[in-house]
């Protein structure tokens, strides 16, 4: 497109070619100018639109039928608007694939991320309880080995990792931490540690 005329384009696309625009579900702020088209109008002076401050275009995807084909999509559509960013033209997304499938391209980062943290916090918790390097490491690999555990009975079951999945093993670090202390503390008593 030319981009002296983008502006009359445009006034003219949203006017006269209704079907097209409106099948876009276009909305552009300010809006284009009107003009019609007239057979006797030989000098064919389109309006400019103004310059467009925000412009919203959805688009249409067909064949997103797994998970990985929605995040390949995600992926790509923000390599496209980076793309267009680094040119200078501010944008974003937009829709029920990115509200519902976007935490998926980090979910496994972020998922080891939380069970890291929340390790980290039974070893620190531990030690400053009971006063004991040695009882917090053992509680800490203790429950790790649990959360490897779970993970693996995910894998066989057929359980995918998903938002809820992955609260429930950061939860379960918790839980685990709770049994796996009151066994070390009766181990402790016993043996007079």
């Amino acid at each position: 497109i030319n981009p002296d005329a983008f502006y009359n384009y445009l006034s003219a696309w949203v006017c006269n070619d209704a079907l097209a625009y409106s099948v876009t579900q276009g909305n552009l702020k300010p809006e284009p100018k009107p003009w019609c088209y007239a057979a006797n109008d030989y000098q064919l002076e389109i309006p400019k639109t103004l310059p467009l401050i925000y412009s919203q275009i959805p688009f249409d995807v067909q064949g997103l039928t797994s998970t990985t084909r929605v995040t390949r999509m995600i992926s790509q559509v923000r390599d496209l608007c980076a793309k267009y960013e680094a040119r200078g033209l501010p944008n974003f997304m937009t829709g029920i694939p990115f509200y519902f499938w976007e935490h998926y391209l980090e979910l496994r980062w972020k998922a080891a991320t939380g069970v890291l943290c929340a390790l980290g916090a039974v070893f620190c918790m531990v030690g400053l309880m009971l006063l004991n390097l040695c009882a917090a490491t053992l509680v800490t690999f203790s429950v790790a080995v649990m959360i490897v555990q779970i993970l693996g009975a995910f894998s066989l079951i057929g359980i995918k990792l998903n938002a809820i999945s992955v609260v429930l093993v950061i939860v379960a670090v918790g839980i685990d931490a709770f049994y796996v202390v009151h066994i070390c503390l009766v181990r402790v008593e016993m043996i007079g540690l």
